[in-house]
């Protein structure tokens, strides 16, 4: 009777510490994982990888937004006051006239977006001529912008801009221009 009830009392307390162990994974990651920021600050002057062999100098004040960026998958958000600048770089083998088109079709599915087709030139500082152009979503404006080089594609897309906004075009056209395609892969 006495090894029975040490057998019961072993597999109580076994079934204890898996309730405690799955309480902690449940309620405890969560917990540790809402103190941990989701942004963090960029040192003035560090180029920031996007991904495909492709970066960018953010501008000063700009903060990664750890939970947005993807680096294997070639995207990097940044936060810039009350602006997320959002960056995806690809391979790709088409025209930039053809990567224009599939950005604009890919924003206007969106229900609220609406895309102005009036576009202009953008260069960076290297060199790469893209195109850029802007779109309105629920009261707010942002900008996009497209490049193709070297067998690569980096969209770009401002979120957030209310059309009263301290951030301006001119604010964050110098970080567009700073994005860098390396040679090689």
């Amino acid at each position: 009777m006495k090894v029975a009830v040490r057998v019961r009392w072993r597999n109580a307390a076994g079934s204890i510490a898996v309730l405690v162990l799955i309480a902690v994974i449940a309620y405890g990651l969560p917990a540790i994982d809402r103190l941990l920021p989701a942004e963090q600050r960029i040192e003035p002057g560090q180029r920031i990888e996007i991904g495909y062999n492709v970066s960018v100098l953010p501008p000063d004040g700009a903060r990664l937004d750890v939970a947005q960026t993807r680096p294997r998958q070639g995207i990097l958000t940044l936060r810039i006051r009350d602006v997320t600048l959002w960056l995806r770089a690809s391979d790709y083998s088409g025209t930039l006239g053809d990567a224009l088109s599939q950005l604009q079709e890919e924003m206007e599915r969106r229900s609220d977006v609406r895309v102005s087709l009036s576009t202009d030139w953008i260069t960076t500082g290297q060199g790469i001529r893209g195109l850029r152009g802007t779109y309105t979503a629920s009261g707010r404006r942002g900008h996009y912008a497209v490049f193709v080089a070297y067998g690569r594609r980096v969209d770009v897309l401002t979120r957030g801009q209310r059309l009263n906004s301290k951030v301006s075009w001119e604010d964050i056209e110098g970080c567009i221009q700073s994005i860098f395609f390396g040679s090689g892969m």
